[in-house]
């Protein structure tokens, strides 16, 4: 009986140390980096690291530790976006990749891969270990910016292959990076503000004065929020949210905290007044610690 577990022991201890030596080759970390929205137009960054070697199948052949396609796969809000997303090569060891990028029930999903098959004339890409290096941008038209992204890894559509080929070069990836932000823009070009009348005092404030004062005149009535964003368009507050009337004159005081009550860092902040969610004005106010 002793020997039959000892024996069992044995194939289990065998079995885990060659996983873990299979998961310790063929590693790859991916990354969304620099998510932000730019007059009307969502962006951000894709980034890869190798953290393995990526052995090919016949030794000492050269072609050890270089990639050769790939498919990313992302989730995204469908109200928040119109037409195609469109992409941009950032990595010029990629120049000669042929890519393609396309939207579904699925997500967004883009494919690369190296041209040709290989051989001694085949330009792969060779990532440097333990290293983020840039993959591409990806651009998307905003249609409603009053949506979140909802953009993230889609980890069952995601794929990389190494040169060995499949399935013995296909990749572990391990994800990192979030697209999903607020749509709203500090600058958003894609909408007409309708003048009113919001002031602040004292802008600058925090260091001398804790707090500053809101002076608003309602431009229209209805629901009215007033909300305040970071300089990234992340939502760190509301001020207001009540009904009003028009040419209604109201007065709020902020104490540069956010929505649970944490003093926020030094920076430029974005009041936004809406009304019925129609966006009326987007005033800048800077908060010095």
């Amino acid at each position: 009986m002793k020997k039959y577990l000892l024996f069992l022991l044995f194939i289990s201890l065998t079995s885990l140390l060659f996983s873990q030596s299979f998961r310790d080759e063929n590693t790859v970390d991916l990354r969304i980096s620099n998510a932000r929205t730019d007059n009307g137009v969502f962006k951000m960054d894709v980034e890869l690291k190798r953290t393995s070697s990526w052995p090919f199948t016949v030794p000492n052949i050269g072609y050890d530790d270089l990639l050769w396609n790939g498919d990313l796969q992302f989730s995204y809000n469908t109200l928040g976006f119109t037409e195609d997303p469109t992409f941009t090569d950032l990595n010029p060891n990629l120049d000669t990749a042929e890519y393609s990028i396309a939207i579904s029930s699925a997500g967004i999903s883009l494919t690369f891969s190296i041209i040709g098959p290989i051989s001694p004339t085949t330009t792969l890409y060779n990532p440097t270990l333990n290293e983020w290096e840039p993959v591409c941008s990806i651009e998307w038209n905003i249609s409603d910016p009053y949506q979140n992204s909802g953009i993230d890894w889609s980890t069952s559509g995601t794929g990389l292959i190494s040169a060995a080929g499949f399935p013995s070069g296909l990749l572990t990836n391990t994800f990192y990076g979030s697209g999903d932000i607020s749509l709203l823009s500090a600058e958003p070009s894609f909408i007409d503000p309708v003048l009113c009348n919001i002031q602040s005092a004292p802008n600058p404030f925090g260091s001398y004065s804790p707090s500053t004062e809101l002076f608003i005149t309602s431009p229209d009535k209805g629901q009215m929020e007033l909300n305040v964003f970071n300089i990234k368009g992340q939502l760190v507050g509301t001020l207001f949210n009540n009904p009003v009337q028009k040419n209604q004159d109201i007065q709020l005081s902020w104490d540069g905290k956010d929505s649970h009550g944490n003093d926020l860092s030094s920076g430029i902040y974005l009041y936004q007044l809406l009304i019925e969610n129609k966006l009326f004005e987007t005033k800048k106010i800077v908060l010095i610690r």
